[in-house]
């Protein structure tokens, strides 16, 4: 939020995740540039102590987030 509204008062450019810069589009009248460069590509990650002591709606979170997940789930 606080890039997009920097980038909506002139003060520069900024390179956001596709969701965040979608959000602020019309109310900021921002544009955007699709970045395809490999440099770009991003794999995200979940991270956490140990996954046995998360609170049980954390761990669900996580199992959503990870079912699809190539290795398989939790690593």
């Amino acid at each position: 939020d606080a890039i997009c509204r920097m980038i909506h008062h002139g003060m520069g450019v900024g390179v956001l995740p596709e969701q965040t810069i979608y959000r602020d589009l019309g109310d900021l009248q921002l544009k955007s540039i699709p970045l395809s460069d490999p440099w770009a590509q991003r794999e995200l990650v979940v991270g956490m102590r140990r996954y046995a002591t998360l609170p049980v709606t954390a761990r669900h979170l996580v199992d959503h987030l990870t079912q699809h997940n190539r290795n398989g789930g939790i690593l």
